[in-house]
């Protein structure tokens, strides 16, 4: 059926171009050989593992942040003891972030503090374009 495509070749050539090792192919199809030397491949490869586990942890640590800022808001809307350590570490989390956002953008609407949606859809942003980025610069290295 293969040398009815291609009837120059011999089944031995078909079957050494489908089922033997990568030199056999590139031997028979120059066009598909690598252009990088073995050494660059391997380090592309590197750096392709590399930035993977660098989205992979960039997206727990963003998504570890959605979560404590999630909780700030949850803890404003109680009256929660301010010595109590756990809400002592959300709040140090979380407020340099919340008042950067309020400094730039007053969204103080009828008493209620809507940074934490800002910075929650901020955060989501990120998720989804620079981790997202870096999977696919990652891909595209291998």
């Amino acid at each position: 059926m293969l040398s009815a495509f291609w009837p120059d070749l011999q089944l031995a050539q078909i079957h050494d171009i489908f089922l033997l090792s990568d030199e056999t192919r590139d031997r028979c199809r120059p066009w598909a050989a690598s252009p990088f030397s073995p050494r660059l491949e391997t380090a592309m490869f590197i750096l392709s593992n590399f930035l993977v586990a660098v989205a992979k942890i960039l997206s727990l640590a963003l998504n570890a942040f959605l979560w404590i800022v999630i909780a700030r808001a949850v803890l404003s809307w109680v009256n929660p003891d301010p010595y109590n350590p756990i809400v002592r570490f959300i709040h140090n989390v979380t407020e340099p972030v919340l008042d950067r956002v309020r400094r730039w953008l007053p969204v103080v609407f009828g008493g209620v503090d809507l940074a934490p949606v800002v910075v929650i859809l901020a955060v989501m942003f990120l998720e989804h374009f620079a981790v997202a980025s870096l999977y696919e610069i990652a891909v595209g290295l291998r």
